[in-house]
């Protein structure tokens, strides 16, 4: 499986063989996009994810579970097609499924914000729209409801994958480097899943290293709603940095510290039990 983030303004030239695109929610997956891919599945082409992104909102369907659910489907492609911010509607483009992606026809859901554009480009006769009410009992709330009950492992079951996310880190008040315990701030707004102190993994760029460390979603009392992530045996300025987060497992929820002695002592404790987890 092939996996491309394409951009329309970085300008990158592809010329991938001819498939045929479903296009869906993904980031909110029911039975309407399960009947999407039945229908692909149901073709003799090769068939290829479209997930079109307009914002930097996390969802509940992260990009690892959209990867799993392609390879289980044996798909040959997921192309993440990035919408740039504050772009009109009215020059949404989506020449480049004809002249780049070379798609032959698109399944698409007949809901979907961006079905007109691509009509316009695609024309009637290579748009297959499917109509479909979206019923209760589907993956989207299955995996909302473990995420807001911190319960990593049923999403990882209903996803195939662990909750994971990217970010980029911000400089906060370096409290925690007050009491040796650094953490690298992610200023995210709200997140779909429970606030409190998870075990995680983190990818730097440029580095094949997967480091291991223990993250907290919390309400700062300035700064609002803030992640930030504690790695483990790593002491090095990443200021600016995109860096990814995979979530493995809820470790407690979040309590009152009245002074930094308290708080160094929780850490502490924290950080061995999450150790032995991972030993």
């Amino acid at each position: 499986m092939q996996k491309i983030i394409y951009n329309p303004l970085t300008m990158i030239m592809l010329n991938l063989a001819p498939t045929t695109a479903l296009i869906g929610n993904w980031t909110e997956w029911s039975n309407i996009e399960d009947e999407i891919i039945k229908l692909g599945l149901q073709t003799d082409q090769d068939l290829t994810i479209v997930n079109i992104v307009e914002d930097d909102h996390l969802k509940v369907i992260c990009e690892h579970a959209i990867d799993f659910q392609a390879r289980e489907n044996h798909l040959k492609n997921v192309i993440t097609f990035i919408i740039p911010k504050c772009t009109p509607k009215e020059f949404y483009n989506f020449e480049s499924f004809k002249s780049m992606f070379h798609f032959k026809k698109i399944i698409i859901n007949a809901g979907h914000k961006f079905l007109q554009p691509i009509k316009t480009v695609m024309g009637d006769e290579q748009i297959q729209v499917v109509n479909a009410l979206k019923n209760d009992d589907n993956l989207f709330f299955k995996a909302q409801k473990a995420l807001i009950n911190g319960d990593l492992k049923l999403y990882k079951t209903l996803a195939g994958a662990n909750y994971n996310f990217s970010g980029i880190v911000v400089h906060g008040q370096q409290v925690g480097r007050m009491i040796n315990f650094p953490t690298a701030n992610m200023q995210k707004g709200e997140l779909p899943f429970k606030q409190g102190v998870y075990l995680a993994k983190i990818n730097l760029p440029n580095d094949e290293t997967t480091y291991w460390g223990m993250a907290d979603y919390w309400n700062h009392p300035v700064k609002g709603l803030t992640f930030e992530v504690h790695i483990f045996d790593f002491d090095q300025d990443i200021y600016g940095w995109n860096i990814k987060i995979e979530l493995i497992e809820f470790e407690r929820e979040n309590v009152k510290i009245n002074n930094l002695e308290e708080l160094k002592i929780l850490l502490t404790l924290d950080k061995k039990n999450l150790i032995k987890k991972i030993n």
